[in-house]
C-alpha cells in the first residue's frame, strides 16, 4: 500500500537556523527559512517573525517575585518585540 512504508530522516538544523525555537535547535524541522528559492524563504522567514512577535506579545510568565529578573525580562521581550517588528517591516518591504 501507498506510503505504509516511509522512512522518515532526521536532519541536523545548520548553526544560524531561523526555526530553533521551534527544533530546539537539535533536528530540522523544514521550516523553509532557510530553503534555496528565495521567494520561499521570505515568506517563510516572515512567517517565524510574526509567530516571534505573537509570543513576545503575549508572554504572561513574569518574575513577580524578583524586581531585578522582572526589569530583565521586561527589557529582553521590549528588544524582542523591536526586533520583530523591524524583521517583519523587513521582510514586507522586500515583498514590494
Amino acid at each position: 500500500m501507498k506510503g505504509q512504508n516511509t522512512l522518515q530522516i532526521d536532519v541536523a538544523s545548520l548553526q544560524k537556523c531561523y526555526g530553533a525555537l521551534w527544533s530546539y535547535g537539535e533536528i530540522c524541522v523544514y521550516c523553509d527559512c532557510c530553503n534555496k528559492n528565495t521567494k520561499i524563504r521570505r515568506k517563510a522567514r516572515l512567517k517565524y517573525w510574526k509567530w516571534w512577535l505573537k509570543q513576545n506579545l503575549e508572554f504572561d510568565l513574569w518574575a513577580i517575585e524578583s524586581p531585578t529578573l522582572l526589569a530583565l525580562q521586561k527589557k529582553n521581550v521590549h528588544r524582542n518585540i523591536q526586533e520583530a517588528q523591524k524583521k517583519i517591516r523587513y521582510y514586507l518591504d522586500k515583498k514590494k
